[in-house]
């Protein structure tokens, strides 16, 4: 019981200590994994709107529109039925269409700056001042509206919307920012000691050493997932990024690993009052056990007692028996004979005593021919000729 009480806490305060030592690992992991789920989020974001274009396109050919207002009303019904928000077609003039309104697009999109789009289009988009938008963009081929014909359908999401989403997902359990490959906030959002107007690379220059740094740096403009740590004011913070498909971005998620040491050591106490109720229960047990076991043990005894004086008597009865007539043996008569000579010697018998022993010859004969009837019979008419 000793050694089981010593060893249960001596594991426990073990699981403790070696807390500290899986900290930095987990963080890594976990962040790493954290952030390669935010990567496929959007991934399926931008998935999901071109699969809703493709569509839009499908259902706007099946239609024959012939004024603008007929137009505008179709890309409500669009925004109503695919949930694209800000969708717009684009004529072979680069004049763009949208539920309220028509513009010039040449000189805001990139993508329009061909005369044909051969294949879908992911860039980031700087309008409306600090506003910035993921467009998504892809070619209308055949597509023809009003007589003209209409190169690109494309849709514009607020990076906001994004992070919002990103958010939710998350329910505020760590922070996240989405950058560019060199480093400069897209979404507006701080991230540890980063504001959101600061350029993540330039800020972490000055909080890594310059290997830490350049492989950072590197890791942005190839596009590949990485983590770091951070030490700030004695506080571990780990951070890991990866990148976003086809986006050119990179997402980076920050914990404090103080938030995980904290999850880990709630769990160690736990486990550790655990152990000691099991420590409790075990003690108790054997002590219950112990006393059952003395109890049966001392009720065993005095049966196996009792069985053994009720055998003796057997044996001695078995000793002095003959089996197959049931009346006293040669060695019954011994006994008796020595028991006499000893009461003689001794002077216990005054008066005079005479002792007739006789045998009875061809009685096994008997028994085998003529049966135990018979034998019986024999032994009794011997006894009535001896009184």
């Amino acid at each position: 019981m000793v050694i089981l009480a010593f060893s249960t806490i001596w594991a426990s305060r073990k699981s403790i200590s070696t807390t500290d030592e899986a900290v930095s690992a987990v963080s890594s992991f976990y962040l790493e994994a954290m952030a390669d789920q935010r990567a496929r989020t959007i991934d399926n974001l931008i998935n999901n709107n071109f699969e809703h274009m493709n569509t839009a396109l499908t259902v706007i050919r099946d239609e024959d529109i012939r004024s603008q207002e007929e137009l505008r009303n179709m890309l409500g019904q669009i925004k109503t039925l695919l949930f694209l928000n800000r969708f717009a077609l684009v004529d072979e003039n680069n004049i763009v269409y949208t539920r309220y309104t028509t513009y010039s697009g040449g000189s805001r999109y990139d993508f329009l700056s061909s005369d044909k789009l051969n294949e879908k289009v992911i860039n980031t988009v700087y309008m409306y001042g600090s506003s910035k938008q993921l467009c998504l963009a892809i070619p209308a081929d055949g597509l023809e509206i009003m007589g003209k014909p209409f190169k690109a359908c494309f849709v514009l999401i607020d990076i906001k919307d994004i992070s919002n989403l990103l958010l939710l997902e998350d329910q505020g359990s760590t922070r996240f920012a989405l950058y560019t490959k060199n480093g400069g906030n897209l979404s507006d959002t701080a991230i540890g000691p980063v504001d959101e107007d600061d350029n993540l690379l330039e800020c972490a220059k000055d909080l890594v050493s310059q290997s830490a740094w350049e492989k950072m740096s590197t890791d942005f403009e190839e596009g590949n997932k990485g983590s770091l740590t951070i030490d700030l004011d004695g506080m571990k913070e780990t951070l890991c990024y990866a990148p976003v498909p086809s986006t050119g971005w990179m997402i980076a998620v920050l914990i404090h690993d103080s938030v995980i040491h904290e999850q880990f050591r709630e769990i160690s106490e736990n486990n550790h009052l655990i152990s000691r109720i099991l420590i409790m229960v075990t003690l108790l047990s054997m002590v219950f056990f112990a006393a059952a076991l003395l109890y049966q043990s001392r009720r065993i005894s005095r049966a196996r007692l009792e069985t053994e004086k009720e055998n003796s008597r057997l044996f001695r009865s078995m000793a002095n028996t003959d089996s197959m007539t049931g009346v006293r043996n040669k060695h019954a008569f011994s006994e008796y004979e020595s028991n006499l000579n000893t009461m003689i010697r001794e002077g216990e018998l005054k008066n005079g005593i005479a002792v007739l022993v006789c045998d009875i010859n061809g009685l096994k004969h008997v028994n085998d021919t003529q049966g135990h009837a018979a034998g019986d019979r024999l032994i009794q008419k011997a006894c009535d000729l001896l009184c």
